[in-house]
């Protein structure tokens, strides 16, 4: 080949790549799936990633952790309720999974005795963990004599974050209208408060406040029944809290429990990039992964609502 021929094939060449790697990038982002954001949901993504594949051992899916670069997640974990309006037009979502936060207290605090036997009502509830509307009108006085009746100090996430969202939603509130003191880090960081503190009051989530080999409460913590019948005791199917299990087999059996605060586990994800890696994974994960929820501290959405979800998945062409 004479030099002018090289020249042009050269940059030929140089011209295509661009529109050849764009086509290359966009094959590669619809055959993986990495997914990031709430971090309690980390040990259900991780144990649905280590089983799906098992059965498929060639899949590119991965869960990017705090310090890792996240520019390349394509799913990103949100558990809180979403508002439609605040989507993007292409954005889609799938509820995979439940969860719920209870009211958790250092072992030693008095309401742990005090409540053993009646437990909390709605509006016990309620006023232990949302600010009153006349708290910042308070004076000196008054805001001793109320810690004194009540020595518990309340524990809260410093930063919004889905469990928070969550917990005060279930109120009616948002996030900034928990009362208490704020701590820095994640929901761990919240438990290990509470365990610190023998006045500490708190929510979490099951995963946390149970030991998820024993299934009983972890070292420390105690978790505030809640009267869900209010009438002032706790009826034997109100005892719920002895361990894990029986506190999803309780949720599950009594979906429209309005007493305790639940949310769903969202995926969202582009829906205007087809992923045929996404598909088979969230699929798997509507219907052979959700055995694996109760392991660690998850709980099944009813049937009815599972099939509705994955009737609700993108059809991706072959």
């Amino acid at each position: 080949m004479n030099l002018s021929k090289t020249i042009t094939a050269i940059a030929f060449l140089t011209a295509l790549s661009p529109a050849v790697f764009s086509q290359n990038t966009e094959k590669a982002k619809s055959d993986y799936v990495y997914l990031t954001g709430t971090r309690f949901t980390y040990p259900l993504i991780e144990k649905w990633i280590a089983e799906y594949k098992k059965e498929n051992p060639s899949a590119r899916i991965g869960l990017l952790k705090k310090g890792e670069v996240t520019d390349s997640a394509n799913v990103f974990i949100v558990s809180h309720k979403l508002d439609d309006a605040k989507q993007k037009e292409t954005d889609a979502y799938v509820q995979v999974a439940e969860y719920a936060l209870l009211p958790i207290a250092n072992e030693a605090n008095p309401i742990v005795k005090k409540t053993a036997k009646t437990g909390i009502d709605g509006a016990k509830f309620k006023e232990l963990f949302i600010k009153g509307k006349d708290d910042e009108l308070l004076t000196q006085e008054e805001k001793t004599q109320r810690q004194a009746k009540n020595p518990s100090l309340v524990y809260t996430r410093a930063t919004a974050s889905c469990a928070s969202i969550s917990f005060a939603d279930h109120f009616g509130y948002v996030w900034e209208d928990i009362n208490g003191k704020g701590v820095s880090g994640d929901d761990k960081n919240l438990l290990q408060a509470v365990q610190k503190d023998t006045n500490g009051l708190s929510y979490n989530n099951l995963g946390y406040i149970y030991d998820l080999k024993t299934r009983l409460p972890v070292k420390g913590i105690a978790i505030i029944p809640i009267d869900l019948n209010q009438n002032g005791k706790l009826d034997p199917q109100e005892q719920i809290y002895g361990n894990l299990d029986q506190v999803i087999g309780y949720l599950e059996n009594n979906p429209d429990e309005k007493g305790i605060p639940t949310a769903y586990v969202n995926l969202i994800f582009n829906k205007s990039q087809p992923n045929a890696a996404l598909q088979s994974f969230l699929s798997w994960v509507l219907t052979k992964g959700q055995k694996y929820n109760h392991e660690v501290g998850f709980f099944n959405a009813p049937p009815k609502a599972l099939a509705k979800q994955l009737k609700s998945l993108p059809i991706i062409p072959n």
